[in-house]
């Protein structure tokens, strides 16, 4: 890359570059371009967090489990005397 900035090769490396991003944090993954599922050491499935939720099956299962934890936690929040 004759007369390239350095930002411009920076970027370049980078477009071609493959993330693996592993967390717990389950808002941040409708950004992702592919998720893979593991259970017990073993991939259980993959695909995108829409295509995921819509086949019902371990990530599905995770996000209204997750879901109903949260819908627990904030009607717990809203009793009295928990302010």
């Amino acid at each position: 890359m004759v007369g390239a900035t350095s930002s411009e090769r920076v970027l370049v490396l980078c477009v071609f570059e493959t993330r693996v991003f592993a967390t717990n944090s389950l808002t941040v993954l409708p950004e992702v371009d592919l998720i893979v599922v593991m259970k017990d050491g073993r991939i259980q499935e993959t695909g995108t967090y829409d295509t995921l939720r819509a086949n019902g099956g371990e990530f599905a299962k995770l996000l209204e489990e997750h879901t109903e934890e949260n819908a627990r936690e904030r009607a717990a929040a809203a009793l009295p005397g928990k302010q």
